[in-house]
């Protein structure tokens, strides 16, 4: 019996990898193979959106380099009309794990880093 798939599994991936600088030196964080990483097209937010973000990040949130924290999910779903262009590629991309109806079953957590 074969177990082989079409379906892409997370080990099959390269770990996916962010550089960024901190002072003079350039650090790095990874997500481990076992999570599943990819890239999607999503549309540009608009300029006020951007412009919220950079405020909530600078003024509230205070992040240090590497750092993840969260964004206020509802203002973002209320000024960005293509956001649910966003949700449909994400949703595409997980479909193509097999995971279709992930998202229905999910919260959605808007990050900074």
């Amino acid at each position: 019996m074969s177990l082989s798939s079409p379906v892409p599994r997370a080990r099959d991936l390269p770990t996916a990898y962010s550089y960024y600088w901190s002072g003079d030196a350039l650090r790095s964080r990874s997500v481990s193979d076992v999570v599943l990483s990819g890239r999607v097209d999503v549309p540009v937010p608009p300029a006020k959106l951007l412009a919220d973000w950079e405020r909530e990040t600078s003024l509230r949130l205070g992040l240090a380099p590497g750092d993840v924290e969260a964004l206020p999910l509802a203002r973002a779903r209320m000024r960005w009309p293509d956001y649910k262009h966003c949700v449909q590629a994400v949703t595409d991309w997980t479909s193509t794990f097999g995971l279709q109806d992930v998202l229905a079953s999910s919260d959605v957590a808007l990050m900074a880093c």
